[in-house]
């Protein structure tokens, strides 16, 4: 296994952990009562100071300058992830976050067979197995409990921010972008829909909704879930690109599926939200699936 390939895979896998503890942030962002674009706001517009702060750091600023034809496939690409990460967001109010989560990562199969379609992946025996594996798992923990009640509002839009991700991440690994710096990519998503984002609130404030209605009570929680939905947004946007690289999409997607767990885990330590029953089981698979995709993925 190539340093690049392993590399890659590690770096999946700490965007999959970022990922996972987000909820528990989004949790305590919304605890104030903010509303659905301010939360959002935070999650793009902390990402637009660090990934500028980041390419002034490495010296990068003249990569900001790209051509009219790839401003088109990043805005098109941007579009699908902010719907990704407003359904998803907007799930946690119907359905357990951990749940949310894993119905959400349906997408490494969606993913797979998307780019097995359109030739960006070739199918081996180790990474069918994975994905196999990976797939129980997703089935396993979103087996609802006599105890957990699922709101089908909740189910739809996570399934929505699945189908969302996975095209976002086949547009990743197309031409144009693929040559892009992963930092200018984040950049521009996070900088298009912070203005997105701060539109929508001033038409919402123009309309007659006070402070209060968008942003809540602004208590030391929901200061502390602001920044850290943010960060830990910003951090795993950037190193689950530059991991899409390394390694590919369906891989990247496959390797990420340690996301729900993390999700299930974090809701279930800070709020007490009910575990699934096959959590263990579901952990084995994934866990079986990483480890097979990390030793020999890296041949396809």
């Amino acid at each position: 296994m190539s340093k690049s390939y392993s590399r890659g895979i590690i770096i999946i896998i700490i965007s999959a952990i970022m990922f996972g503890i987000n909820p528990a942030f989004s949790l305590m962002l919304r605890s104030g009562g903010m509303g659905l674009p301010s939360s959002l706001l935070f999650r793009f517009i902390i990402g637009v100071f660090f990934y500028f702060l980041l390419l002034a750091k490495r010296k990068k600023l003249s990569d900001l300058k790209i051509e009219r034809g790839t401003i088109k496939e990043l805005i098109i690409a941007g579009i699908f992830f902010f719907t990704m990460a407003l359904t998803l967001l907007a799930s946690y109010v119907y359905i357990p976050s951990g749940l949310s989560t894993v119905i959400h990562y349906s997408y490494p199969m969606i993913v797979m067979i998307l780019a097995v379609i359109i030739g960006q992946q070739k199918l081996n025996f180790y990474i069918i197995i994975s994905l196999i594996l990976a797939g129980i798992a997703v089935v396993l923990i979103s087996l609802p409990d006599s105890h957990i009640v699922l709101d089908p509002r909740g189910i739809i839009l996570s399934i929505i921010s699945s189908l969302a991700i996975s095209i976002y991440i086949i547009l990743l690994n197309q031409k144009k972008l693929k040559q892009l710096n992963s930092f200018v990519i984040v950049f521009y998503i996070a900088l298009f829909f912070t203005i997105v984002i701060i539109s929508w609130i001033a038409i919402d404030f123009f309309n007659g909704k006070s402070a209060t209605e968008l942003f809540g009570v602004i208590t030391p929680i929901v200061v502390i879930g602001g920044i850290g939905f943010g960060s830990c947004c910003a951090i795993g946007v950037l190193l689950f690109a530059i991991g899409v690289k390394a390694i590919g999409g369906a891989v990247a997607g496959a390797v990420s599926t340690l996301e729900p767990l993390t999700a299930v885990l974090v809701g279930t330590i800070l709020f007490k939200e009910p575990i699934p029953s096959t959590f263990i089981i579901a952990s084995v698979a994934i866990i079986g699936s990483t480890i097979l995709l990390s030793l020999k993925g890296e041949n396809s």
